[in-house]
């Protein structure tokens, strides 16, 4: 979630689909649909899942469950007669799914923190993104880890780069051996009044018959704002989100 893009995506994902109106209707012998209000779940999805987040808030957690772990779970209340009081979302990672033997009832394990609490399929609303296994969904994230830590490492690259700023990559050669005090002196200096963005570009003094030799190449010339856009479009294109 510290990626940029992938920060982005999610907000674009998670923000459209919480803002759509999530209504529940009815339908009469003809086919006529009509806003079904008086059903004890209308306002549940519709406005207040419960007390502590709206139906904008329930729904952004699910699909950023989804964007990032594959899952969301959402815990079904119900009172002493069965009905459905309020709709609680879960922690993905705290949540196990597999079948009973046997049966082949899916079942859902919940650590708490300090016990494992095992829901059923009344108890747990499960949606799940591409699965290969029917029970849980694949994180896109863990399946394009490669991708997207390439794209952070180039960040981490350029935030490096520029921070030490220096345009002038190289090295400096003596003649003849410093001195530890003058090699001291020469590293503090050089630290001082040339590394970082605000000494940029400032020339180099250079003394005692040293020469400054070039050793890389520069950002434009290694194509690394070329490599960053097409990372970008990577990123955007697993979440089929357009740049």
């Amino acid at each position: 979630m510290r990626h940029s893009i992938v920060w982005a995506c999610n907000k674009v994902l998670s923000e459209s689909i919480a803002s759509l109106p999530l209504v529940l209707y009815k339908e009469d012998d003809k086919g006529n649909r009509t806003k079904a209000k008086d059903h004890p779940i209308y306002d549940l999805i519709s406005k207040l899942p419960n007390q502590e987040h709206t139906t904008m808030q329930w729904r952004e957690t699910m699909i950023t469950s989804l964007n990032f772990k594959g899952n969301h779970y959402t815990q079904i209340i119900r009172d002493g007669a069965g009905r459905i009081v309020s709709l609680y979302g879960l922690e993905t990672s705290r949540m196990s799914v597999k079948r009973v033997q046997g049966t082949g009832e899916k079942v859902f394990l919940y650590d708490t923190g300090t016990k494992e609490v095992m829901l059923t399929l009344k108890d747990v609303i499960h949606v799940a993104g591409l699965s290969l296994d029917g029970l849980t969904g694949l994180s896109p994230i863990a399946q394009n880890a490669e991708s997207i830590g390439l794209s952070v490492a180039m960040e981490e690259f350029g935030a490096t780069y520029f921070r030490n700023g220096s345009t002038a990559t190289g090295a400096l050669s003596y003649p003849n051996e410093l001195t530890e005090d003058a090699y001291k002196r020469l590293k503090a200096d050089f630290e001082k009044n040339w590394a970082g963005m605000k000494n940029t570009h400032k020339p180099l003094l250079l003394e005692g018959g040293a020469k400054f030799e070039k050793l890389s190449m520069s950002n434009q010339d290694s194509q690394f704002l070329e490599g960053r856009k097409y990372q970008k479009e990577d990123i955007a294109m697993i979440f089929r989100v357009p740049l």
